[in-house]
């Protein structure tokens, strides 16, 4: 990646990958994989599939996505 005119290089060796941010890339590959489009009012389709869903043991770790921007407000009302 270049920054500045610099190119910074990241070690991504010994990176830790969630068990939460495995199974939210997963779905998105098999969104884009095997989605149906449908046409919206918006006038942007939506891909989507049916049905999924997966279990994660909050006792591991919380399962929170590190791959995606999170509201910590909004975090906060559905753990309420």
């Amino acid at each position: 990646m270049i920054i500045d005119n610099k190119e910074i290089r990241i070690n991504r060796d010994n990176a830790f990958v969630s068990e939460v941010d495995i199974a939210y890339c997963n779905l998105l590959e098999e969104i884009l994989r095997d989605g149906l489009e449908t046409n919206n009012r918006t006038g942007i389709n939506t891909i989507s599939i049916a049905g999924w869903s997966h279990k994660f043991d909050v006792g591991k770790s919380f399962p929170i996505l590190e791959s995606k921007y999170i509201v910590a407000r909004m975090l906060a009302s559905e753990i309420q």
